[in-house]
């Protein structure tokens, strides 16, 4: 075993290890804190946190990517990335103050306006994590970074759980928010490196601003597009839709976030190292698509008795959308997966062009729906993004040595296996008693749907099945 590839496997053991852990915690804080809170406290959340996406991504311009991707950094090039940074992040925060009274009278929402400051605050402090975060992710050192991300998220969940308990409504979720971003900003700079200092010396700093740029407007674009349903849903339906998608999206994307968080990251600095990878390529979208198409499937299957089992009644609304939502969250994680390839061979600008095509159509899709209803609008989103999934994915392929045929195989067996598996769930769970208990009813599906599924990859993926194993081996070895 190679040492780049031993670093990738431990790299994705660790981190998928304090994932796990820290995500149990998170998982049932984010279902105790639903059931506490109302669906306008997830508007107002919802609407702030899809107007600060853009910011959050502008805050550090691609620099910590442009870090890592390059080869011979220098102490002063660290010094100029941390002052880049506090400076934006300084101009940003005034901006969003001055904007904060407007904007929370366009939603006629009082509250966004203090929100919005206080989120923007939170922008302050990141400047200090992204060179040492960086840093860790060009050496690797993921064993370290699980540490510190596992302890900064138990103490956000500690916090939200606690606040939201004794009825800070949205402030628990704002406040967790900082608790998180604050602890990051110690132990990153505790356990890291934190040689930097404010600086005015800029020069050779065009490379890094070169990448970074072009890596911030593909990531801007994404943001813009992946929180414009929020903004469109919000203005037109009122707090009380938003807060049903909001919770959905959130309760959809759960795997999609903390997993694709801890592919990219290893992903990146494994590319941006290797320069033989894309023999690899199709390997890691078998690995992907036989784990994560039943994953979000199966949340799709379940949702009917598993939202009022986890949130109660009063979301039940939610269960359409987190069905609809499903479908489309595994194809998020591979389009993301796929851009973080081609930005690891230093070709930002074209991640930046497939981003604005994915603006594109899920403007249409969304404008379209919303002519009709709520679940309409979220039915166009869903129909836009698989079309444009299709579209960028083949022309992304041309940045690869990979065929077509080859890419819909590693995606297709997974596919059909799962909505095959959701199939077979519908028609089992019909015939079961009405009278079992809820919690007795979710398990049984869970089990039927592990099973159903295991078979059908047996008989139509094996050669994905085969490369999970062979990924197991590896990892014990």
């Amino acid at each position: 075993m190679t040492r780049l590839k031993s670093k990738v496997i431990t790299g994705l053991a660790w981190s998928s290890i304090a994932k796990f852990i820290s995500q149990l915690l998170s998982w049932v804080a984010t279902f105790v804190v639903i059931r506490y809170l109302n669906p306008s406290d997830y508007a107002t959340v919802g609407i702030v946190f899809a107007f600060t996406a853009f910011f959050y991504v502008l805050s550090e311009f691609g620099l910590a990517d442009a870090l890592i991707q390059k080869e011979t950094v220098t102490e002063e090039n660290y010094s100029q990335v941390f002052s880049a940074t506090l400076a934006l992040n300084s101009v940003i925060f005034l901006f969003i103050t001055v904007l904060s009274t407007p904007f929370a009278n366009f939603y006629q929402n009082e509250a966004l306006a203090s929100v919005l400051v206080f989120t923007a605050a939170n922008l302050l402090l990141s400047s200090f994590i992204v060179v040492p975060e960086a840093l860790m992710n060009k050496a690797m050192l993921f064993k370290k970074r699980a540490f510190i991300e596992t302890a900064a998220n138990t103490l956000n969940t500690i916090t939200t759980l606690g606040l939201a308990v004794i009825g800070f409504g949205f402030w628990s979720i704002l406040i967790g928010l900082v608790i998180n971003t604050l602890s990051r900003v110690v132990l990153l700079n505790y356990f890291g490196y934190h040689h930097y200092k404010i600086t005015f010396n800029f020069s050779g700093f065009a490379s890094l601003l070169n990448f970074g740029g072009y890596t911030f407007a593909s990531r801007a674009v994404w943001a813009l597009y992946n929180k414009l349903d929020i903004l469109i849903i919000g203005r037109v339906f009122g707090a009380q839709s938003l807060g049903i998608y909001t919770v959905a999206t959130q309760l959809a994307s759960m795997p999609l976030d903390k997993i694709s968080g801890t592919i990219n990251q290893v992903a990146f600095s494994a590319f941006s190292q290797n320069s033989d990878n894309e023999k690899h390529f199709l390997l890691s979208l078998r690995l992907l698509s036989i784990t994560i198409f039943p994953a979000f499937i199966g949340i799709a299957a379940i949702s009917p008795i598993l939202v009022p089992i986890l949130i109660g009644d009063k979301w039940l609304e939610s269960i359409v959308i987190i069905q609809l939502l499903s479908l489309i969250m595994p194809l998020k994680l591979i389009n993301s997966f796929i851009n973080t390839f081609i930005a690891s061979q230093g070709d930002a600008k074209f991640n930046l062009k497939m981003s604005l095509l994915y603006l594109g159509f899920v403007t249409i899709g969304l404008l379209m729906g919303s002519y009709f209803d709520f679940v309409g609008t979220v039915i166009g989103l869903v129909i836009s993004y698989a079309c444009c999934f299709l579209i960028v994915s083949f022309i992304s392929l041309t940045k690869t040595s990979c065929k077509i045929t080859s890419f819909l195989d590693c995606l297709l067996r997974p596919i059909l296996c799962s909505l095959s598996m959701w199939l077979f769930i519908w028609v089992f769970t019909n015939q079961l008693p009405v009278t079992i208990p809820p919690i007795i009813n979710l398990l049984i599906m869970m089990l039927f749907g592990v099973t159903t599924y295991i078979i059908l990859a047996l008989v139509f993926a094996r050669t994905h099945l085969k490369d999970v194993l062979d990924l197991c081996r590896q990892v014990k070895s």
